[in-house]
């Protein structure tokens, strides 16, 4: 982890890879991993990371757990989720980096997560 937070991407996901050859259960090193794919625009390996690391779940924290499922809709495309889900983890952690650095790379996140949730379709508000 410390290999990514210095700025050296390629070295820590070949640490990541490293790690997943030890233990391919490695949930932690499947989610960074993911998070690298998808930093580059490589949806179907940040799908496939993703999913190993929601494999055992148990093995993340409810933050990890949390951009683990904000990863795999981004890479899927699933823009109204995606943002469903950062509006929920800025609200948890509005100064988190990995959030920020997300925002950088898709703004229609950064534009989600300043907004309030819309209203659902169809749906009216009950006047008193």
């Amino acid at each position: 982890m410390e290999i990514l937070a210095s700025g050296r991407p390629n070295d820590a996901r070949q640490s990541f890879i490293d790690a997943v050859k030890i233990d391919p259960h490695y949930a932690k090193a499947h989610f960074r991993w993911g998070e690298i794919a998808l930093g580059n625009h490589n949806f179907d390996h940040a799908r496939t990371q993703f999913d190993l690391a929601l494999r055992d779940v148990d093995k993340l924290d409810a933050r990890e757990r949390a951009f683990t499922e904000l990863g795999l809709a981004i890479a899927d495309e699933r823009r109204i989720e995606a943002q469903r889900l950062a509006r929920a983890i800025h609200n948890r952690l509005p100064d988190d980096p990995d959030l920020a650095a997300i925002e950088r790379e898709y703004p229609y996140i950064a534009n989600a997560v300043d907004q309030e949730a819309p209203a659902r379709p169809g749906w009216r508000r009950r006047r008193p």
